[in-house]
């Protein structure tokens, strides 16, 4: 008998059970994923990836590596890659925080660069949907009829030897899609060496297990897991009800790195370069009001989301191929890519975010066009809490 604690994993084992196959059997209909159709599940993965000296490359990562891994552009703080540098360098996993658009993925890629190169390393976004057999895997049923063992995006990653970036982490129901790996996302050392975690699943009669080993070359071991292995992950603070889904267990395991919007100055520098194609008596007013949006606005806009917006407004004013702009005045393409790229963030927003945005724009620019505001009154309402 299981514990009233445990009915939940009771429930979803033995109730669900037949859902499970009637599912496993309806996906043997369609095609394997990509990863699965061009080698064999226990392969290495062949996508040009070279080994790296990944433990003394970590050991030496610097903030100076980080920053030229970065686009051409990008804007961030050097403490907080001095944070995040030295957390990984400390043995630690990431979680990197802040409002949408802030670059927190950009910075994950680029931290994954100057340690392992750019091709070994795997990007993943979560989703609600999320369970074990994403991220560990689970046994799909073969053209023969029978189950084989696909591993989910950790253990391909641990196979492959590549770290893994998962955008959007707290999308996922964390306890029910990572639970079993909090053991491994504790790490490891030298001294972990030889340790198994054994997965309640086989593979050709053989248990599926992590293991630990001081290093992957000359390993047997099909998923290695390495004391420089790491986890990058995305949050979206903005979604203050997946954010709070985080469970004490799984924070620990990682340090939390606030990803803040750039310095008002350096923000202002980059719309101005974003414009520098918009019609020159616009460019000023435009920047501002759109500073002014990202920066002052209720919901926090990260320089991601504003250069879409400074690109729509490029767009818009430039001559199509019938010679006349998309928009004939640029403060209307501006309300409009703000309707089309901002409101989105404010999804379930109470109304009076929606309002201090619009009084936002009134402030910034009296004479935007009456019907181009109206819209965007529209959208705001639509998203609100109601």
């Amino acid at each position: 008998m299981l514990a009233i604690d445990d009915y939940t994993r009771f429930y979803d084992r033995y109730r669900l059970l037949s859902v499970k196959i009637t599912q496993a059997l309806a996906l043997a209909k369609k095609p394997l994923p990509a990863d699965v159709q061009k080698q064999e599940v226990d392969q290495p993965a062949s996508d040009g990836s070279t080994e790296v000296d990944d433990a003394a490359t970590l050991a030496g990562l610097s903030v100076e590596a980080v920053v030229a891994s970065l686009p051409e552009g990008f804007s961030i703080d050097r403490e907080v890659i001095a944070a995040a540098v030295t957390a990984l360098r400390a043995g630690k996993h990431l979680l990197l925080g802040g409002p949408p658009g802030s670059g927190k993925t950009t910075l994950g890629e680029a931290l994954c660069r100057a340690v392992v190169g750019a091709v070994n390393y795997s990007v993943t976004t979560a989703t609600a949907d999320w369970t074990t057999f994403d991220t560990i895997g689970g046994y799909i049923p073969t053209e023969s009829g029978n189950l084989r063992f696909t591993p989910g995006v950790v253990l391909r990653a641990l196979r492959d030897g590549h770290w893994l970036l998962i955008d959007e982490v707290n999308r996922a129901d964390i306890d029910k899609a990572f639970g079993p790996l909090f053991t491994v996302l504790s790490g490891g050392d030298s001294a972990a060496a030889g340790r198994r975690s054994i997965l309640p699943y086989t593979d050709d009669g053989m248990s599926v297990a992590i293991e630990w080993v001081a290093s992957r070359e000359g390993s047997a071991a099909t998923y290695p897991l390495t004391g420089s292995w790491r986890l990058i992950g995305t949050l979206n603070v903005s979604d203050k009800a997946s954010l709070f889904r985080l469970s004490f267990a799984f924070l620990r395991r990682f340090a939390v790195i606030d990803v803040p919007l750039p310095k008002e100055d350096e923000y202002r520098n980059l719309l101005t370069a974003w414009l520098a194609e918009a019609p020159e008596q616009d460019r000023e007013p435009i920047a501002e009001a759109l500073l002014n949006v990202c920066c002052s606005g209720p919901v926090p806009i990260g320089p991601a989301i504003a250069q879409d917006v400074a690109r729509f407004v490029v767009e818009a004013s430039a001559p199509t191929a019938s010679g006349a702009p998309s928009f004939d005045v640029a403060t209307t393409a501006l309300a409009a890519g703000i309707r089309l790229l901002v409101v989105p963030q404010y999804e379930g927003a109470p109304p009076a975010d929606g309002k201090a945005l619009v009084a936002l724009l009134d402030k910034s620019l009296p004479s935007l066009d009456a019907d181009a505001r109206a819209q965007l009154v529209e959208a705001l309402e639509e998203v609100a809490l109601s």
